[in-house]
């Protein structure tokens, strides 16, 4: 089964993709998608609305400190024919992330409905491709593959060695539902980089922080390199990386991989970076 559906990129100069979602059958719904989350959320408006009851609820980590989760369950989660059924949502107030980028947002699309797909995501031609995996080794031949591995079961970010300034390997987190690209303090010190400005950046859970960006002479992920490349330089990555389980020094944004279809293959734990 593969189905194929547009999506918007909204949020200028820095935007996050949108996919029009169907819940419990009702939408389209916009939802950000965001393989850096675990599970997949919606706002408590949205939850109201199509009467998901919260039964529990979770302490959640993002770069902003600590959000708590309320837990529920919907009958189905669709994008176009790709559906999930009674699939685990978080419910959380993502009204922060709505104003950052001006568009209402009603929910996110984690890991734990991606992971049932092959995801091919072409940011050109914003078109989003999902196809349910026959085995693994399912990306195209002619692409730049790379190896990946899942951070943590309950953090499975997708973890790839990443070159910068053509030193490392370091370890990026992919993640489509960060806007920007973002380094460690520790890694800028390291290669000797200049902050140029401050920037306010929405992170994960709708918070919104000020942090200093500065800029690459290039980040590559197995041959796909994205010369001078604006970074945000951040503080938070000895916690993420206690959380995740692994050391991690970045995340690897929308401004890098707007550059690329991407592909992503989590049965066969392999990422594909095809230049545009």
């Amino acid at each position: 089964m593969s189905t194929i559906t547009s999506f918007k990129l909204i949020g200028e100069p820095q935007p996050l993709v949108l996919v029009p979602t169907y819940i419990n059958g009702q939408g389209p719904f916009d939802f950000i998608l965001d393989t850096g989350a675990s599970t997949s959320l919606l706002t408590p408006s949205l939850a109201e609305k199509l009467g998901v009851v919260c039964q529990d609820e979770r302490e959640g980590l993002v770069a902003g400190g600590k959000i708590v989760l309320g837990l529920g369950e919907v009958n189905s989660f669709s994008i176009g024919q790709a559906k999930v059924n009674d699939l685990l949502v978080g419910v959380v107030d993502l009204t922060d992330v709505c104003q950052a980028i001006n568009a209402e947002v009603s929910g996110g699309i984690g890991y734990n409905y991606l992971q049932n797909f092959h995801i091919h995501l072409n940011y050109q031609k914003q078109v989003l491709r999902l196809t349910t995996p026959i085995n693994s080794h399912s990306l195209s031949n002619s692409i730049n593959q790379i190896k990946f591995r899942l951070a943590h079961p309950q953090r499975p970010l997708i973890v790839v060695p990443a070159m910068i300034n053509d030193t490392g390997p370091y370890y990026f987190a992919l993640d489509t539902g960060a806007s920007g690209t973002v380094i460690s303090v520790d890694i800028a010190q390291v290669l000797s980089l200049e902050n140029k400005s401050m920037e306010t950046v929405t992170t994960g859970g709708g918070y919104q922080l000020s942090m200093p960006i500065t800029e690459v002479s290039s980040l590559t992920v197995g041959n796909a390199k994205v010369e001078n490349l604006v970074v945000v330089v951040a503080d938070f990555f000895g916690m993420l990386s206690k959380v995740a389980g692994i050391k991690l020094h970045g995340i690897i944004g929308f401004n890098y991989l707007k550059n690329f279809i991407i592909e992503v293959d989590y049965l066969g734990e392999m990422l594909g970076l095809q230049p545009v």
